[in-house]
């Protein structure tokens, strides 16, 4: 995101809070005390999301717990306002309506917050291909963002969940961390005790935070990087990872090709891509699957639409479509295998680990 984008959301996000205050708070019938505090949550909010994006890994567990509780009541404070807004439209000016709109967004955003901080849920999947000519069991992990506030511990029982599932490879979906190298590697080292081998693409946070120095620590814990490249994997499936970076700045680069390129014609491919919106191009190259994360299932409502749409449509879960070759392909989006300070909110989707089953038709 480059300056003008960031001063753009910056005033799009003031002119939400203005809204909010001055149709909602001020207008509702509450001690004065509590207009205040609710103001200043809002005000917080409304640098939620540019200041947790660039500089959460230089904040301490506290600042971003703060700035991730604004952030969701600033949502659903002016979700609330904006429904208070049309009962007036509809002559219905009984402002402790909205009194009890703003109580009730307060105990959503609460949930939500405190649901972000759950242990994952297992979610399995099934693919059945006659491409493929055995089994096999991935686990896949996504948008973990280990920092300020995800720390080895709450790592630490991922890992150990993983290996209770004993699956044939792990792959690692992207933004795996909110922190540099320096600071932030002594959260990620229980990925040192994966009993299965480890494949992982970059997302955007690997970015944010200087991805090089961290494909080195990766490479150091006998995780394997993949770039734009593939590996086979036991002559059964090509497995491919798309970099992040390059899906980002151009979408038009046909990376996915690259990525496959030398790859057996008639062995299925299995793509490791951060960025959901790649898999019209994946189906363009006639993949079987795509793994993706970056959505976090679009957190909550009515955040969901926003990231939807962003995203080419592609939010959370299994989708099935037709490709170049007429044969299906999928696409799965994680949930997000933990929260992202920024907007740790679950109501709508959930902490996810993975099982993908592939099965020999």
């Amino acid at each position: 995101m480059n300056h003008g984008a960031m001063l753009f959301m910056l005033g799009f996000m003031q002119c939400l809070g203005l809204f909010t205050f001055f149709r909602g708070i001020y207008l509702c019938s509450a001690p004065v005390q509590i207009k205040v505090l609710l103001a200043v949550l809002i005000e917080i909010g409304v640098f939620n999301q540019p200041f947790m994006l660039f500089y959460c890994k230089y904040f301490p567990t506290w600042l971003c717990l703060i700035f991730g509780f604004a952030g969701i009541t600033f949502v659903y404070l002016t979700t609330s306002t904006v429904l208070m807004e049309l009962l007036r439209l509809c002559r219905l000016k009984n402002d402790k309506i909205y009194y009890c709109l703003a109580v009730f967004s307060i105990i959503l955003a609460l949930t939500a917050y405190l649901r972000s901080f759950f242990q994952p849920d297992i979610q399995n999947i099934t693919i059945t291909s006659n491409q493929l000519k055995k089994d096999c069991r991935i686990v896949q992990l996504s948008d973990i963002h280990a920092g300020p506030v995800v720390k080895k511990d709450w790592v630490e029982k991922v890992v150990k969940k993983v290996n209770e599932i004993n699956p044939d490879l792990v792959v690692i979906t992207g933004d795996s961390m909110d922190s540099f190298v320096e600071n932030g590697l002594e959260n990620l080292t229980p990925f040192n005790n994966f009993n299965s081998p480890v494949y992982m693409v970059m997302g955007n946070h690997e970015y944010y935070c200087n991805a090089p120095l961290w494909m080195d620590a990766f490479k150091k814990m006998g995780i394997k990087i993949l770039q734009n490249n593939h590996v086979i994997i036991d002559d059964n499936f090509a497995l491919g990872g798309a970099d992040w970076v390059h899906n980002y700045k151009n979408d038009n680069d046909h990376l996915i090709a690259k990525t496959f390129n030398g790859s057996p014609e008639n062995m299925p491919k299995i793509l490791l891509s951060h960025y959901p919106k790649s898999f019209p191009e994946a189906k363009t190259e006639g993949v079987l699957l795509q793994l993706s994360g970056h959505t976090h299932g679009g957190m909550t409502f009515p955040v969901k639409f926003f990231v939807s749409t962003a995203n080419g449509g592609y939010l959370r879960g299994l989708y099935k479509e037709q490709n170049a070759k007429g044969e299906p392909s999928y696409l799965y989006v994680n949930d997000g295998t933990a929260l992202w300070a920024g907007m740790p909110a679950r109501l709508g989707s959930s902490n996810e680990i993975t099982i993908i089953d592939l099965k020999h038709k």
